[in-house]
């Protein structure tokens, strides 16, 4: 009975797996639909490449890990297709750059994957043909970028979790208890990073603030990759965020009636079944899902008002490689100046000013309702010692767009008195009592 169950539940899959490859969920989609979500413009295979963005402002690509053969791979395949070679690669995972003594059970398991990845490495390079040419991918990206020594005919930043924070937690970045991740800085100094929230953050900074042309990309180019360029799309908004109920979309309807995967996962837009199309094997909810929430963050919402149109600027690739996200285009204005760094900071001036009082308020919260330790007492000091430092420092755009117009200047000077009102109360906390006195 086993054997024949076995054997039925077998052939079910192969038949599905038959009608899907003969006839695709997205086989009854307008042609822009198939040819931009499938995996990008001018796709690789091998390296999971895509063009994600090709226009006057912005030329942003999306990949798997390359290591020295796919840089390679990677150089050939742009030059043929006459695509600008990146200036910039971002690298969002920890994995490819050498075996570690083990700190920490993250570290453990990362030194475990480093050697089993190596092994996999060279046995793929012989069966298949190279793409890496180790388990030190991400050693062999930093080592070429700016080596002139560098099989490659074109330099690049390569930027990873130990020169920024973007290192992005593979499952909910999201998710309020992260392991930490241990990096070593180009000085040899080791940084601790969760990937959460602020890195998500991070990854976009480096991407909306920079010029040239630039890579993205994880390990296996699915999860980090995916996520980042959800949140991209996401920025876009248009037809890529729509619900699907107008013309083109049928496809996504298809996905969802012959993919049984929970209602909270299910695909709800063009821009998760480009998610999809790059990652059909290991679909993970969790990374819809946290990009969804951010998604609504205000300051993401700040920084799609300031960046969708770039972003959505007529593509300087050849006709037909992505359709024109029209209903964003209506009120951009092309001809002023854009200055990236800026649109960047008024966004982030949200950001400071939430992050600051929400650490005021949880330190007035505890003061108030509960009698502190001296431990405690001296590491509330420390919190808002820091925090006055971080307020020094801040630099903040008001409605003018200037650091020291009469908005700023206020909102600096209200959140320093809370940190004045907060030491004044930490400081009669630790007063001792009549009762210890005696």
């Amino acid at each position: 009975m086993k054997v024949l169950r076995f054997v039925f539940l077998a052939a079910f899959l192969f038949i599905n797996l038959l009608a899907m490859k003969s006839n695709p969920a997205w086989a009854d989609s307008p042609p822009w639909v198939r040819e931009s979500t499938s995996k990008g413009c001018y796709p690789l295979e091998e390296l999971n490449f895509g063009v994600l963005i090709y226009n006057p402002y912005y030329k942003i690509y999306r990949s798997k890990a390359l290591g020295r053969a796919g840089l390679s791979r990677f150089e050939q395949h742009l030059k043929s297709n006459q695509l600008e070679l990146p200036n910039k690669i971002i690298y969002m995972n920890y994995y490819g750059f050498g075996l570690e003594i083990p700190k920490t059970l993250e570290t453990a398991k990362k030194t475990v994957v480093e050697g089993a990845q190596r092994i996999y490495s060279f046995f793929k390079s012989k069966i298949k043909g190279p793409v890496y040419d180790s388990g030190l991918y991400a050693y062999e990206e930093e080592a070429d970028s700016h080596s002139p020594t560098s099989p490659h005919h074109f330099e690049y930043d390569f930027v990873h979790g130990g020169r920024s924070d973007i290192y992005l937690n593979g499952d909910n970045p999201l998710d309020s208890k992260l392991p930490l991740i241990e990096f070593k800085t180009p000085q040899g100094a080791v940084v601790e990073r969760t990937g959460g929230r602020k890195a998500l953050y991070q990854v976009l900074e480096e991407i909306l603030t920079h010029k040239g042309t630039l890579d993205f990309h994880c390990q296996g180019g699915i999860h980090r990759t995916g996520m980042t360029g959800l949140m991209l799309r996401y920025l876009q908004g248009g037809y890529w965020v729509n619900e699907p109920n107008l013309e083109g979309f049928e496809g996504v309807y298809a996905f969802n009636r012959h993919h049984v995967i929970p209602d909270a996962a299910a695909l709800t837009n063009l821009a998760e079944f480009e998610y999809f199309q790059h990652n059909p094997n290991d679909f993970k909810q969790s990374n819809l899902l946290a990009i969804r929430e951010l998604s609504v963050d205000e300051r993401f919402l700040c920084l799609k008002e300031k960046f969708s149109c770039y972003l959505n600027a007529d593509s300087t690739l050849p006709s037909g490689c992505f359709a024109k996200n029209d209903g964003e285009l209506k009120n951009c204005n092309f001809n002023k100046p854009f200055d990236r760094g800026a649109a960047w900071a008024e966004c982030s001036r949200l950001s400071e000013e939430t992050e600051i009082a929400s650490t005021l308020d949880s330190i007035e919260n505890e003061i108030k309702t509960k009698a502190l330790s001296p431990g405690e007492i001296k590491k509330f000091s420390d919190i808002i010692a820091q925090t006055n430092d971080k307020l020094a420092k801040l630099v903040l755009f008001g409605p003018t767009g200037k650091n020291d117009d009469e908005v700023v200047v206020r909102t600096k000077a209200h959140l320093k008195e809370r940190t004045d009102g907060l030491s004044e109360m930490l400081s009669k906390s630790n007063r001792p009592t009549e009762e210890q006195k005696i």
